[in-house]
């Protein structure tokens, strides 16, 4: 059975770039393959994906519009809904088998009205149902000793990850606070019911803060309710880490030897141009130009008006070096690229304007990019027998620290410097921005630092397609 209307664009997966297209209707029993048009999953019509093939894992699939506790109707053999409320991007895990994940999906129905970015919660709760599968673990049953309840167990293996440098503390902790809170809903609602707390899935603890709110010394307690599943970030792991000149050296020449031009590119991007991994993955070719030949760097206004997922979906400019914009031109129109793109239209998916595809014509995720860079950090380690543990995101931090230090060796006030930066860093806060400045007051800084990062990674950029 199929539902009427055009497929108008395709929704993300965050498993492995495609996506189920079959949406199960709850007050019917059946499966239907849903292109652009609304289906019906009980009380909740999405936007899917008609890309139909099949993924062994969870998986998310992103709708812009949804519509929520509405009626459906068949009106000529197609499904139409009416009433509730419409949400818009809104995002719908399903496991590795295509089946929709309730519990989860109506969480993110819950959320979604006071909340405009859910990519959090949708990462976290895609991470914890991806360990539930893959460990054959139920997301609803805690009869068990603390350290066998799935819940510690996710807790370990975040932790596991964040000591290998595969993730930060930081995002291990946000990601367990996600799921606490999944949790809470769904024992307030009823979804999950506990009847004795040595059967819950965490266990709720108090923890005394020391606040000084004055600054003049008057100390006073705060109490703070938490969990015992929280993890204690590290205060090392909160400074930032750049990359010093000798790291930025043995990064090129491992990547040249063992990375693809795909990879080259987008640690080019984020290193040179300061972008998140997320918009490096959906930076697309009608932002790249030829430049000019007294063009030194290329302004690049970006977000979700040109389909890059920019940081709470703000809108800003960003800086290119000509040579880096040079590569991403000859890439885009480059016969390698062609070749994936060619693949992307023959098995029917929306990759045209990205500039980063896969072999098989596929979008690129957060994980596999960040397993590329495990294995050249891996690499990096044994080769150079060098302690190095840097995450993909401090190729960005290694762009603002050096980029603030040419601003200020220019002669300009750290106060314009900080706003500079702000608006090329898209920080939300000045206060992530000033961090950077108290850095550099720390820690010496060769001067012409950005100039040094462009030179090194040039020879990236320089170096073949294989």
């Amino acid at each position: 059975m199929h539902l009427g209307g055009s497929a108008e664009r395709f929704t993300r997966c965050g498993g492995c770039g495609g996506g189920p297209s079959f949406l199960r209707l709850g007050a019917i029993g059946e499966w239907l393959r849903v292109p652009s048009s609304v289906g019906y999953d009980g009380c909740c019509a999405v936007n899917v994906p008609r890309d139909s093939r099949k993924c062994d894992v969870a998986k998310l699939i992103w709708a812009e519009k949804v519509r929520y506790e509405c009626k459906p109707q068949i009106v000529d053999g197609n499904v139409k809904f009416t009433g509730g409320r419409l949400l818009k991007n809104i995002p719908a895990l399903y496991d590795k088998d295509d089946n929709y994940v309730e519990p989860v999906n109506l969480r993110f129905m819950e959320l979604a009205p006071d909340h405009k970015d859910l990519s959090s919660d949708a990462k976290a709760l895609l991470s914890y149902w991806s360990y539930l599968e893959e460990n054959e673990l139920s997301w609803d049953y805690f009869n068990m000793p603390k350290n066998y309840k799935p819940t510690y167990r996710w807790k370990n293996e975040l932790l596991r990850r964040a000591d290998k440098g595969e993730m930060t503390y930081g995002t291990a902790n946000t990601y367990v606070g996600r799921v606490v809170a999944f949790y809470k809903s769904a024992m307030v609602s009823g979804r999950l019911l506990i009847e004795d707390e040595r059967f819950a899935p965490f266990k709720t603890v108090q923890i005394v803060i020391l606040s000084d709110s004055t600054g003049e010394g008057n100390v006073r307690q705060i109490i703070v309710e938490t969990t015992d599943l929280r993890i204690r970030v590290p205060k090392t792991a909160r400074s930032l880490n750049p990359l010093e000149r000798e790291e930025v050296r043995a990064l090129v020449t491992v990547m040249k030897r063992h990375a693809s031009k795909e990879f080259r590119l987008m640690v080019s991007l984020a290193s040179l141009s300061g972008l998140r991994i997320d918009e490096v993955l959906t930076f697309n070719t009608n932002l790249v130009r030829p430049p000019t030949e007294n063009e030194k760097r290329i302004e690049v206004e970006v977000g979700p008006h040109v389909q890059v997922n920019t940081k709470y979906g703000k809108k800003r400019t960003i800086e290119i070096p000509a040579n880096l914009m040079r590569a991403l031109y000859k890439y885009s129109i480059s016969g390698r690229r062609l070749t994936r793109l060619e693949n992307a239209i023959q098995t029917d998916n929306t990759t045209e304007n990205l500039l980063f595809i896969t072999q098989r014509g596929n979008r690129y995720n957060v994980k596999s990019v960040e397993k590329l860079w495990s294995d050249i950090r891996n690499i990096i380690r044994d080769t150079f027998d060098m302690n190095f543990k840097h995450h993909f995101h401090d190729l960005r931090v290694s762009y603002i620290t050096y980029r603030l230090q040419s601003l200020l060796d220019a002669g300009i006030a750290p106060s314009e410097a900080l706003s500079l930066l702000m608006a090329l860093a898209g920080h939300k806060d000045e206060k992530t921005t000033w961090k950077y400045i108290t850095y550099l007051k720390v820690h010496e800084v060769k001067k012409n630092a950005i100039t040094m990062l462009d030179a090194i990674m040039e020879d990236v950029l320089n170096s073949g397609y294989e």
